[in-house]
């Protein structure tokens, strides 16, 4: 309970100690002793109150929450439970795993379910549908996305992969709730 109102108020252990979620080892034991010189006594009473400089911090973090980051990130097995939980929290408060810098979940459009509508039209084809469960709210088939979707909505962008295709995204929303995410893909020539 008191780790879901620290990750609410955006102090996890990562932000405690100014760190992204990909941070190293070395990464974290630097910014683990950064953070506890810059909230020592006597620098808090030299720097006028912030310990970091920032006078006007809304939450001061204290010693313990910093050792408290420290002692969970540091730990391999146990930072691999936080960030697991971390990821939860933030997806079922639509909030960014750290996916990406609009705050925007990415996911694959392999992770969507394919389903072909069949229409009795004749002189119609088939059209793919891809659905996807909303991991907020819960709803079933939420995303949806159509082969027109994919052809018509989807931006191209440089990806590093050595595939033949075309790497592109398009952002769709859930049909019950105010989640949305970045679905990417690639288009291959036929």
């Amino acid at each position: 309970m008191a780790e879901e109102v620290l990750m609410n108020l955006g102090t996890d252990h990562y932000s405690i100690l100014g760190l992204q979620m990909t941070a190293t080892t070395q990464e974290i034991k630097e910014a683990y002793r950064s953070k506890l010189l810059s909230t020592h006594p006597d620098k808090l009473i030299l720097k006028g109150g912030g310990g970091d400089g920032n006078t006007h911090s809304k939450v001061p973090i204290t010693v313990l929450q910093i050792k408290t980051a420290y002692e969970v990130l540091s730990n391999p097995e146990n930072r691999l439970k936080y960030d697991d939980r971390l990821v939860e929290f933030r997806k079922l408060h639509g909030l960014s795993s750290g996916s990406s810098s609009d705050g925007l979940d990415i996911v694959s459009l392999d992770d969507f379910k394919q389903q072909v509508s069949d229409d009795d039209d004749d002189e119609s084809e088939e059209e793919c549908v891809w659905v996807k469960d909303c991991p907020r709210c819960v709803s079933k088939e939420s995303f949806v996305l159509t082969d027109h979707d994919l052809e018509t909505n989807g931006t191209a962008y440089d990806d590093d992969q050595d595939l033949e295709g075309q790497a592109y995204e398009v952002v769709v929303q859930c049909s019950s709730c105010s989640l949305w995410l970045r679905v990417k893909y690639y288009m291959f020539d036929d």
